[in-house]
């Protein structure tokens, strides 16, 4: 802005000196042609310096308040091109700024997004080691000539929550859907048998049953963008096998440590995949809204 307007201070400069030359010169010129025609030598007269002097007023004061109106109309012009100047400046300075505010919160954005991101797959990673680590095994009996043997069969890894799943569908789910709590609701009864078994099998999936829990309430309760949001649903369930997805529906609806993400799980449908052989799949939607009445109870 400076710049802009020292071409302009450089021209209000040259034009006062020029004024000054000019002023400088016309009461030389007066004062010549008063002396050349009138006087030849000063006088010591007083009405005479009185006479002089109106004469030199009344020719030079016209042409120095003529001189003096321009100099100020020039500088009220140049005023005026500098607030202007001044106005643009500020207005170019508010774009900027707008400008600047609005890549620092795109790159606040990117940067929660990579923090959100990087979280994710490290839960992930975590969550998938855990995975791999489960080891079950299953007794079997297998006959050598007229001999049978007992041999302990590995379940590792997602075989091993199928192996678990199947189980709990044919024995927890199953002992509920024959009728052996006729005093209780499905639901309830589906409470004890969820109760017994974690207890029974909390050695083997506790681990896997937490770590898939934090990684959904860290999902749940962040404040990440709905589209990062949306590609960590689809990244968490295409890691689900259909299995995994069966056996954590029910303990999403029983076990606490999902009860900060149990609503995120039904609205972004985690478990979607279903497996026809569980008897209670038409009610899977009252055991959610009893659950969570239970919660806000």
């Amino acid at each position: 802005m400076e710049d802009d307007l020292l071409p302009k201070s450089s021209k209000l400069n040259f034009w006062l000196g020029v004024a000054s030359l000019v002023a400088v010169a016309a009461a030389s010129v007066v004062v010549f042609l008063y002396f050349s025609h009138f006087s030849d030598a000063l006088s010591v007269d007083q009405e005479t310096w009185g006479q002089f002097g109106d004469y030199v007023g009344g020719i030079l004061n016209p042409l120095f308040s003529v001189m003096a109106l321009f100099a100020l109309l020039y500088t009220i012009r140049l005023q005026a091109d500098t607030i202007d100047l001044q106005a643009r400046e500020m207005k170019s300075s508010t774009a900027e700024l707008r400008n600047s505010a609005e890549a620092l919160r795109l790159q606040n954005k990117h940067n929660d997004d990579a923090r959100f991101d990087s979280r994710l797959f490290g839960l992930l990673e975590i969550h998938q080691q855990i995975t791999s680590s489960i080891e079950i095994y299953e007794m079997r009996f297998f006959a050598y000539g007229e001999e049978s043997r007992a041999l302990d069969v590995p379940y590792r890894g997602i075989r091993g929550i199928s192996y678990i799943w199947k189980n709990f569908l044919e024995n927890e789910l199953t002992r509920v859907a024959r009728g052996d709590y006729p005093d209780m609701t499905n639901y309830e009864a589906i409470r004890l048998e969820v109760e017994a078994w974690s207890k029974d099998s909390w050695t083997h999936i506790g681990r896997y049953i937490k770590s898939l829990a934090n990684i959904l309430n860290y999902v749940a309760m962040s404040s990440a963008q709905q589209d990062r949001v949306d590609f960590a649903v689809s990244l968490i369930r295409s890691n689900l096998s259909r299995d995994e997805q069966n056996l954590m529906f029910y303990c999403a609806i029983y076990n606490g440590h999902f009860k900060a993400s149990l609503d995120f799980i039904v609205s972004n449908r985690i478990f979607i995949e279903v497996d026809r052989r569980d008897p209670f799949l038409m009610s899977r939607t009252d055991f959610i809204c009893e659950s969570a009445r239970g919660h806000n109870n």
